[in-house]
């Protein structure tokens, strides 16, 4: 796996906090598996899900929406790795958890952020 581009963990710092200001749990962030990563392990305490969230950002629109970035690749390596992480956290083999999409736009001195919850990825 390459280097964290900066934008890109800047974005993650902003859902991150996104997250946890919505009353989310941040479990975990970064978690790589050979041929995936979770960007974001959070646990919903109000659905009592553990979620499963995927950052995209961007700082500007020329290459699309941050959230159109999320393509059947990226859903496989998604569902590999939740997979892998439930299988490895005793805790919750048997948990209830979704996935879910947060779309960071940068901009010169704030973000937008958008939050797609329970996104199909299987």
């Amino acid at each position: 796996m390459g280097k964290p581009h900066p934008k890109g963990i800047q974005g993650e710092d902003i859902a991150a906090r996104y997250l946890s200001g919505k009353g989310y749990d941040v479990r975990e962030r970064n978690v790589h598996y050979r041929g995936g990563e979770l960007d974001i392990v959070a646990f919903d305490p109000a659905q009592k899900e553990l979620v499963f969230v995927e950052v995209k950002s961007r700082s500007s629109r020329l290459f699309g929406w941050p959230e159109e970035d999320v393509r059947e690749r990226k859903r496989t390596r998604l569902r590999l790795a939740a997979g892998l992480y439930l299988g490895s956290h005793r805790q919750y083999r048997t948990a209830p958890y979704r996935f879910d999409i947060i779309a960071i736009e940068l901009r010169e001195t704030s973000a937008r952020v958008t939050h797609y919850k329970n996104v199909e990825i299987r």
